[in-house]
């Protein structure tokens, strides 16, 4: 048996690639097992849909107390249930994701002596030198030494590492394995662009920049809103904002576009559940995240021929590296951020054949077999599985 064990089940790329790599882990195993904790975030109805796509075939425990919020009492609590649970069922090996549960599944497969990856989608201190993250940063330096093998979703996440704990063997126990994805099939995009575009009220001829996320605080949709202000105010080309998502800080980001007076601009749709066919309306992907792994939108929207734009967070250096359409700014400049976008799209042109060329390199080496089949040849290799 396989486990895995993520803090929630919430819209997001690791969540999703948590669930995905667990339905198909039954490949290799006909017994399987998901452990989780419930959203708790304002949105909790539709944050939750995750739960409805794991397989039939994987045993589901789910764990009340376990959330990413920080409680003593409840993350004892979490931890004593995750032990209770991979004790009785006994695992060859638990796949973990996401910091907090990265934290007490280590703890628990330590006293169980149970095989452990954890699987790092991003670090949380990453966008912090603050008292909190120096905090977070020695929790994962003395649990290194709990771990069998670490899974980095970008190189750039495992060089900070390394460099910031002088871990000499990191390489040793340690893979980079890029996020997969499932695409819209590339004769379908013109006529799905159209008709999204239809059904919300946005010209043909409209710039749409937006994206699809969580709107909390590591996803920084303030940011987004205050980007976007900076470019209405600048250029006199007709630009449509959209974002697709909720969370926690939507009725905030809604109020600062009523009181910029930019109602004209922006699109909220809230939740969708299968948003994959609005991939394909964005001419422009704006990410503006505190800190983040290697985002699985963005390969998504560079696959539809999207200019992808960001800061120089993690993954998205990674991503920079690879592509020649993605665009980031040094610091989390407004102003800089909203110059280069304008200037992009007056220079679009020259880009069409770039754009062209990146979807297929997207398709190609971002393919979610690609990433299935080297994360179970990590299972095989360390625990011969």
């Amino acid at each position: 048996m396989i486990a895995h064990l993520i803090t929630r089940l919430s819209m997001g790329g690791a969540q999703q690639i948590a669930l995905n790599v667990a339905n198909k882990s039954l490949d290799l195993d006909e017994k399987g097992l998901f452990i989780t904790g419930l959203s708790n975030e304002k949105s909790d109805a539709p944050n939750n849909y995750l739960l409805e796509d794991v397989n039939r075939s994987l045993k589901l425990e789910i764990i009340e107390e376990l959330s990413d919020r920080i409680s003593l009492k409840n993350d004892l609590i979490a931890l004593f249930k995750i032990y209770k649970i991979l004790k009785k069922n006994k695992p060859k090996l638990l796949h973990v994701h996401s910091s907090k549960t990265g934290v007490l599944g280590r703890l628990a497969c330590f006293f169980l002596k149970t095989k452990v990856v954890f699987h790092v989608h991003g670090w949380s201190y990453s966008s912090s030198n603050n008292f909190k993250g120096k905090v977070y940063f020695l929790i994962e330096w003395i649990l290194y030494f709990f771990t069998d093998h670490f899974i980095f979703v970008c190189k750039q996440d495992r060089l900070d590492f390394e460099k910031s704990g002088k871990f000499k063997n990191l390489e040793r126990k340690s893979s980079v394995i890029y996020p997969g994805a499932e695409f819209i099939d590339l004769e379908s995009i013109d006529k799905t662009n159209l008709e999204i575009r239809q059904a919300l009220s946005i010209d043909p001829n409209e710039i749409v920049i937006g994206n699809i996320a969580r709107l909390d605080y590591q996803k920084d949709p303030k940011k987004f809103i205050n980007i976007a202000k900076e470019i209405i105010s600048k250029s006199d080309k007709n630009y449509k904002f959209v974002l697709i998502g909720s969370g926690s800080l939507e009725n905030q980001v809604k109020k600062m576009v009523e009181d910029f007076s930019m109602q004209k601009h922006f699109i909220f749709t809230g939740y969708i559940e299968n948003a994959e066919p609005y991939f394909s309306i964005f001419d422009a992907f704006l990410i503006t995240s505190k800190y983040e792994g290697l985002p699985v939108t963005a390969i998504k929207a560079i696959s539809c021929k999207s200019l992808i734009f960001g800061f120089e967070v993690n993954g998205m250096k990674d991503l920079n590296n690879i592509f020649t359409t993605v665009f980031l700014t040094k610091t989390r400049n407004t102003e800089n951020m909203a110059d280069l976008i304008i200037e992009k799209f007056e220079n679009i042109n020259s880009l069409k054949f770039f754009l062209e060329k990146n979807s297929q390199k997207a398709r190609q080496e971002f393919y979610i077999d690609n990433m299935y089949n080297k994360i179970f040849n990590t299972y095989k290799n360390l625990f011969k599985l």
